[in-house]
C-alpha cells in the first residue's frame, strides 16, 4: 500500500498484536481516544502459515469496516514475544561493531521462531556525545504473514516497531522517567520482560528466563538490582541516576503477587502503580491493560511536531525493500545456509554409501571364501572317506587268504571214518571253516574229531551238531563240524589259477564222499 508522507495526528491509529489478540486505538471526531479489542487467533495458530493470515486479514477487515481505518495511517505495536529489542549505547565504533554481532546472533533466536530474522535498526546522539542504538529483531515469515494480512485487508501500516517503545514512549510522555531511571517489568502466563526507562528511552531491554511464580520473579529481580544500578550509573552518571521505581505491567493476577514479594527484598525497590493521563481516565474500564492503552496511546505522538520523541525503527522499510529485492538474491539469502546443510548432508551420505558398498563387497567376498571353505571342508572330508576306504580294502585284501581246495580236502579226507561223506564245507566271516556231511551205521563223531586236531594247521576244532536223519531202518547221523586254518593249510599268494576258490561265507557242495 502507498503511505502519504504526511497526515495528521488525527489521522493515525495504533494497533497492539500478540499472537490471539488484537487491539485498536484511535482518537474519534469528537477527540476521545478509544481502545478496542479483538480476538482474532482463539486456537494460538502459528503465525506464520496462511491459515492465520487469513484470520488477521478477516479481523482487521471487520476492524475496518467498524472504524473506517481505511482513511487512517495505522502503528503496529508487535507484542515482547514477536519482537525483541536490543539496546547499545557506546562509541559510534564499538556500537556499529555492537550491532552487527547482535545482527550474527540473531538469526538464532529462537524463541521467535525458525527462519531468517528481519532487523530494524534506530540511532541517534545521547548525552556526552555518546551514540544510542536501538535494535529491533522479528521472523522475516511472521512480519511477512502480518504484512500481507494487512495488505489483504487493504490497509496501510505507516511504521511497525516493538511494544517495549511504545510503553518506554508514553512513560516519558506522562513524565515518570523524567528526574531518573525506572525498571518496567511486563509478565504474564509464559514470560517476564525487564526494561529500563529514562526520558523516554529504553535503556536496557531484556527477557528473565527460568521463573514462573511470583516470588521466584521477585527473587530474581533482586538479584539483578545491584547490577541494574550500576549499569544505570555508567550510562548516565550524572545526577539522577538512580534506579529506585519499579512498575509492574501484566494481568493484576499476576502483578499484585509479584508487588507484595518485592516489598521484603533486601535492595529496597519503590513499586509504583501505573499511572495513565487525565484524558485517558476514561478508558480504565474498558477491558484492556494499563500498559496497552498507554502503547497504543504513545504510538501516535511521534512526528515531525514531536521531535524530541523517539521514532520507530525501521522495520517497515527494511520489509517494504524485500517486497522489490530481486528474487535471487533473497533465495540465495534465505536458502544458501539450507543449501549448504544439505550438500553436507549428501558429502557424508556419500561417504556413508560408499562405505556401505566397500562393506557389501568385502561380506561378498567373505561369503565367497566361506563358501570356497566349505566346498574345500566337503573335498576334504571325501578324500578323508576314500582314503578310509583305500585303507579298509587294502586291510580287506591283507585279511582275504586263498586256498587250495584240493590240498585242503586231501588233509581232511584222511580223517573221516569209512561211513562218512562229506556233503558240503563253507568259510565263515569270522575266517572259520565248516563241514557238514552224514556217517552211517555207527556214531565216530570223537574219533574224526581228534583226527582233526592232529592235523597240522588246523585249531578249535568243535563239533557244532549232531542230529538223526532219514528213515528208521537206516541209522543216518548228519554232523557239522567247525574249526580254524593255520598256515600249512592256507596257499601262498601266487596259487594256480586253474584253482578252485570260493569268498568266505559261501558254501562249497562236495559231490562224492570223501574216503
Amino acid at each position: 500500500m502507498v503511505r502519504s508522507s504526511r497526515t495528521s495526528l488525527d489521522r493515525k491509529a495504533s494497533l497492539w498484536l500478540d499472537h490471539e489478540k488484537l487491539y485498536l486505538g484511535l482518537a474519534k471526531s469528537d477527540g476521545r481516544f478509544v481502545v478496542d479489542a479483538v480476538t482474532w487467533n482463539p486456537s494460538r495458530l502459528n503465525l506464520q502459515s496462511t491459515e492465520a493470515t487469513d484470520l488477521l486479514a478477516e479481523a482487521l477487515s471487520k476492524l475496518a469496516k467498524q472504524y473506517s481505518l481505511y482513511r487512517y495511517d495505522i502503528r503496529l505495536c508487535l507484542d515482547d514475544s514477536l519482537c525483541v529489542t536490543r539496546v547499545v549505547t557506546g562509541e559510534s565504533d564499538a556500537v556499529e561493531k555492537e550491532l552487527e554481532a547482535i545482527q550474527q546472533r540473531s538469526q538464532l533466536y529462537i524463541s521467535l521462531g525458525l527462519g531468517e530474522k528481519l532487523t530494524g535498526n534506530l540511532k541517534e546522539v545521547s548525552d556526552g556525545n555518546l551514540e544510542y542504538a536501538l535494535t529491533s529483531i522479528v521472523n522475516l515469515r511472521t512480519v511477512q504473514s502480518i504484512y500481507n494480512g494487512f495488505q489483504a485487508a487493504r490497509l496501510s501500516v505507516e511504521a511497525i516497531e516493538p511494544v517495549t517503545l511504545s510503553v518506554t514512549r508514553g512513560v516519558g510522555l506522562i513524565g515518570l522517567d523524567k528526574d531518573s531511571p525506572v525498571l518496567l517489568i511486563s509478565v504474564d502466563d509464559n514470560r517476564c520482560d525487564l526494561a529500563i526507562a529514562r526520558s523516554g528511552r529504553v535503556m536496557l531491554s531484556y527477557r528473565v528466563s527460568g521463573v514462573s511464580k511470583a516470588q521466584e520473579i521477585a527473587d530474581q529481580i533482586g538479584s539483578h538490582m545491584t547490577r541494574l544500578r550500576r549499569f544505570c550509573q555508567r550510562v548516565r552518571s550524572q545526577e539522577g541516576a538512580k534506579l529506585e521505581r519499579v512498575f509492574i505491567l501484566g494481568n493484576s493476577e499476576l502483578t499484585g503477587p509479584i508487588a507484595q514479594a518485592m516489598d521484603g527484598l533486601k535492595e529496597k525497590v519503590h513499586v509504583s502503580d501505573l499511572t495513565l493521563p487525565e484524558s485517558l481516565d476514561h478508558l480504565s474500564n474498558c477491558g484492556a491493560p494499563k500498559e496497552v492503552i498507554l502503547a497504543l496511546w504513545a504510538t501516535r505522538q511521534w512526528g515531525e511536531h514531536r521531535a524530541e520523541l523517539l521514532p520507530s525503527p525501521d522495520l517497515l522499510p527494511q520489509l517494504e525493500l524485500l517486497q522489490i529485492h530481486p528474487m535471487r538474491d533473497r533465495i540465495i539469502k534465505s536458502f544458501l545456509p539450507s543449501a549448504i546443510a544439505v550438500g553436507l548432508i549428501m558429502f557424508v551420505g556419500g561417504l556413508y554409501l560408499n562405505d556401505r558398498r566397500q562393506l557389501a563387497a568385502l561380506k561378498e567376498k567373505v561369503d565367497t571364501a566361506e563358501a570356497i571353505a566349505i566346498v574345500a571342508e566337503e573335498k576334504v572330508a571325501e578324500w578323508e572317506w576314500k582314503d578310509r576306504m583305500l585303507q579298509a580294502f587294502r586291510k580287506l585284501r591283507m585279511d582275504n587268504r586263498e586256498v587250495r581246495i584240493d590240498e585242503m580236502v586231501t588233509a581232511l579226507a584222511p580223517c573221516l571214518p569209512e561211513n562218512a561223506r562229506l556233503e558240503n564245507f563253507s568259510f565263515n566271516d569270522d575266517k572259520s571253516l565248516s563241514l557238514r556231511g552224514i556217517m552211517i551205521d555207527t556214531d565216530e563223531t570223537y574219533r574224526m574229531l581228534s583226527s582233526f586236531k592232529r592235523i597240522p594247521g588246523v585249531k578249535q576244532v568243535s563239533l557244532e551238531s549232531v542230529n538223526a536223519v532219514g528213515e528208521s531202518k537206516t541209522k543216518q547221523l548228519q554232523f557239522e563240524v567247525r574249526c580254524f586254518l593255520g598256515a600249512s593249510v592256507e596257499s601262498a599268494p601266487s596259487v594256480a589259477k586253474n584253482a578252485d576258490h570260493r569268498p568266505a561265507g559261501i558254501p562249497i557242495k562236495v559231490q562224492s564222499a570223501l574216503k
